[in-house]
């Protein structure tokens, strides 16, 4: 809940949602868009998370209170911290895709 406290929920809730429904209501043009540039959505979590387990396997997981694992993906082990990084990505694919359908419906809708 702390990620929705003062200028966080702006930050973390409001500028997210606004910014999906600009482009998936708003941001129309006149064609649909390529399918391959849902792609693009991965690449900021892959550059994010490859940072975050070059940082670990550097320094590792840190004990408390100056854990390098802040998130806790490695609370289970590597295999379930590659898991939940690979899991993420897709999340990311995926909303990237439905706000891609969405777009096309509203463009459906303007012609």
């Amino acid at each position: 809940l702390s990620l929705y406290m003062g200028a966080n929920l702006v930050f973390h809730l409001i500028l997210p949602l606004a910014a999906m429904f600009e482009f998936a209501v708003m941001d129309i043009g006149k064609e649909k868009m390529p399918f391959k540039y849902t792609f693009f959505a991965v690449i900021p979590v892959l550059v994010y998370g490859t940072v975050y387990l070059v940082n670990i396997l550097i320094n590792g997981i840190g004990e408390a209170p100056h854990y390098n694992d802040w998130y806790g993906f490695l609370n289970w082990g590597y295999p379930v911290g590659v898991c939940i990084y690979i899991g993420i990505a897709l999340a990311a694919w995926g909303i990237a895709c439905f706000l891609r359908w969405v777009n096309y419906k509203f463009l459906i809708k303007e012609k």
